[in-house]
C-alpha cells in the first residue's frame, strides 16, 4: 500500500471556525423558544410525541447559560487532524453533474504501526464525525499489551468523513443522492488517500 502525499493530492488542512454571527443567531433562537403545552399522557407514553418538556427545558437552559461552543471548537481542532478535499467520481448512469464532484470534510490520522489497516469510520445520525474523538488515538497508536510487544499491536489509519450535508461536507441538490452515492464518494476519498483496500465501520443504518 502506497500512501499519497496530501499536499500533492488536492487535500487541504482544515480547522473549524463557526462565525460569531451564527452563534449569536442560535442564541437568539433559543431565547425566543417557547415550548408548547404538553398532552396529558401516562408515563409509559411520555415520548410518543417527541422529547418531553421536562427533559427539553433544562437542555435549552444549558445551551443558553453554560454551553461554550468555542471551547468545544478548540478541543476538536486540537485533537482531530481535519482536512477537506474534492472527490471526483465522474458521471455515472444514475448520477448528476452535481454528484460527480463532492467536497468532503474528514478527520484523518495515520498510524505508526508497521502493518496498520486503513479504517473508514462512518458516523450516523444525529451524531457527527466528532464521535471518533474518543477512540482515534487508541485506534491509530494502540498501547501494547504485554507480553505481545509493540511490534504485534494492531493499528489503524483512521479516516472519519462527514456525511455529505452534515458538518462541513457539501450537501447534494440531487433527489437521487443517497446511500449508494455516499458509499461511492467515500470509496473515492479512500482511494484518493492511497487506500486501495480498507475496512469500514458504521452504524445507524
Amino acid at each position: 500500500m502506497t500512501l499519497k502525499d496530501d499536499a500533492d493530492n488536492g487535500i487541504e488542512t482544515y480547522r473549524m471556525h463557526v462565525s460569531a454571527r451564527y452563534l449569536e443567531l442560535t442564541r437568539k433562537k433559543l431565547e425566543l423558544t417557547r415550548l408548547p403545552r404538553e398532552l396529558e399522557l401516562p408515563d409509559q407514553r411520555q415520548w410518543d410525541y417527541g422529547t418531553p418538556k421536562a427533559i427539553l427545558e433544562p437542555i435549552v437552559d444549558y445551551w443558553m447559560e453554560e454551553y461554550n461552543w468555542r471551547d468545544q471548537e478548540t478541543t476538536f481542532n486540537n485533537r482531530l487532524p481535519q482536512f477537506r478535499t474534492t472527490v471526483n467520481l465522474g458521471l455515472g448512469s444514475t448520477s448528476s453533474e452535481d454528484d460527480a464532484r463532492r467536497r468532503l470534510h474528514f478527520a484523518h490520522k495515520r498510524s505508526s504501526a508497521e502493518r496498520a489497516i486503513p479504517l473508514l469510520f462512518c458516523h450516523g445520525w444525529p451524531p457527527s464525525f466528532t464521535e471518533v474523538i474518543k477512540i482515534i488515538d487508541q485506534l491509530s497508536n494502540p498501547i501494547s499489551t504485554p507480553p505481545r510487544g509493540s511490534q504485534d499491536a494492531l493499528g489503524f489509519h483512521v479516516v472519519a468523513p462527514s456525511i455529505p450535508g452534515f458538518g462541513f461536507s457539501d450537501a447534494s441538490s440531487s433527489e437521487t443522492f443517497g446511500l449508494r452515492r455516499t458509499a461511492e464518494i467515500f470509496d473515492g476519498l479512500m482511494k484518493q488517500l492511497g487506500y486501495e483496500e480498507y475496512v469500514a465501520y458504521g452504524g445507524d443504518w
